[in-house]
């Protein structure tokens, strides 16, 4: 499991450092003397009433015709960096997160390259797929402002999806020494000793972040995980007790709680909380569940929940186009009754 988490919400930071955009602008060509100085001002003037009436346009919830605006502003004035920044954050707004990039690395090369548009380009990127070109502009970042915490952090993330183990964790100590109270700093390191396969050094990252964010479900999942590796199901199922209410019937939570009921020897119990959740819910993903309740009753030795379970999910997938799961409940029901 990636932890990307809250440093994971893009488009919110892109958005935090302020949107700006431009409409029916045109700078007068400069020429010299007192006439092309005013002139000059003139279109300093003009450009951030431009860029001021695309923001309102985007806080208006017009962020389509603020796009349209400032692509005709680059195409005026394409060594205009403000206008290039100004686009590419519409763009991601828009979802189009490919030229929302290749517009960042238009603002960089024309320049100047400070931190915080580094890091922009980074995530961007990130979220447009190009995960190598992400380190490369959060590396700039971090050098450019190495006390900036956040740096580290999202360039460790990254290290971690490509599966540079020891670069993301030399990364996100680097992160940890700047501000030691960012719970996804400690959820993240707990994911890479797991991946290292340290469930001790896991479990301890894992309750620094949940001790520091309790509420968070990613977080005792990872500690859970890693005392299950540890051979404690007790303790990972008593951690796993503790989520928020609306996360208890989650599949990743019922299917690790369920695990760690199977290695204590209480089938039963795991059969209980599927078919508590499966007979109550429907939509997408409860078929799932349903069939997983079966597969629990059966194990637990109550044939009759696990058909009245199996028949249950071929309801819930064909209420929900899940053709795969529906078959594979309908040949266990048929199973079960001894067809």
């Amino acid at each position: 499991m990636a932890v990307m988490g809250k440093p994971g919400d893009v488009v919110a930071v892109v958005v935090s450092v302020g949107l700006i955009g431009s409409a029916g602008w045109r700078v007068v060509t400069a020429g010299s003397g007192p006439a092309a100085e005013a002139s000059e001002v003139a279109s300093i003037e003009t450009s951030d009433a431009v860029l001021e009436s695309a923001a309102k346009l985007i806080r208006e919830g017009k962020t389509e015709q603020a796009a349209t605006v400032l692509r005709a502003a680059v195409r005026e004035h394409p060594d205009e960096q403000a206008f290039r920044v100004s686009l590419a954050r519409a763009l991601v707004l828009l979802d189009d997160s490919a030229e929302g990039y290749r517009q960042y690395e238009a603002a960089l090369a024309i320049g100047p390259r400070p931190a915080e548009l580094e890091f922009q380009a980074g995530t961007v990127a990130s979220m447009a797929g190009l995960p190598e070109r992400a380190i490369e502009h959060y590396s700039a970042a971090r050098s450019a402002e190495p006390g900036h915490p956040d740096y580290p952090l999202y360039l460790g993330q990254v290290k971690l999806a490509t599966g540079e183990l020891d670069e993301a964790r030399a990364s996100l100590l680097a992160a940890a020494l700047l501000d030691e109270e960012r719970a996804v700093v400690w959820g993240t390191l707990a994911e890479i000793a797991l991946r290292k396969n340290e469930a001790t050094l896991a479990v301890q990252h894992a309750a620094r972040a949940r001790e520091l964010e309790p509420r968070v479900t990613a977080w005792r999942l990872i500690e859970a995980r890693a005392l299950k590796r540890a051979g404690d199901a007790e303790r990972a199922l008593a951690v796993l007790d503790g989520v928020e209410p609306a996360d208890a019937g989650s599949a990743s939570v019922l299917r690790l709680a369920s695990e760690c009921l199977g290695l204590l020897g209480e089938p039963a119990e795991a059969a209980r909380r599927y078919t508590e959740v499966a007979s109550v819910r429907t939509g997408e993903g409860v078929a799932a569940l349903a069939l997983e309740a079966s597969t629990w009753n059966e194990r637990a030795g109550d044939v009759t929940a696990a058909i009245e379970m199996a028949d249950r999910a071929v309801l819930l997938a064909a209420q929900a186009d899940e053709a795969e799961v529906g078959e594979r409940a309908a040949k266990r029901a048929e199973r079960l009754r001894g067809g």
